[in-house]
């Protein structure tokens, strides 16, 4: 789980931080969006994604983001239950680090 936000508003700031999991083959299981109240139109991004940080793609996908926005926070980081990961494609697995 991950927080992020942006000193701006740009077209574009929320599609290239998704763009950095995609091209990771990093799915998100959810995404949203608050106002901050400090400024009309200003938003805090809050984002589950599957896999975990010791992962090295979700690790540069991590780093990417941080780079990319003003404010950025790791949640936490959760292991996958085994009898989810049994559910998972290969591709997953590989990025959570599960093993059914």
């Amino acid at each position: 789980s991950i927080c992020f936000g942006f000193a701006e508003d740009a077209p574009g700031l929320l599609h290239g931080v998704l763009g950095e999991f995609a091209s990771r083959a990093i799915n998100l299981a959810k995404i949203e969006s608050r106002p901050t109240r400090h400024e009309l139109g200003r938003y805090v991004f809050l984002a589950d994604l599957i896999g975990h940080h010791e992962n090295a793609a979700v690790r540069d996908a991590l780093g990417a983001v941080e780079r990319r926005a003003s404010m950025f926070r790791v949640l936490g980081s959760y292991p996958v239950d085994s009898s989810v990961a049994r559910l998972m494609s290969p591709s997953e697995s590989q990025t959570t680090g599960a093993t059914p």
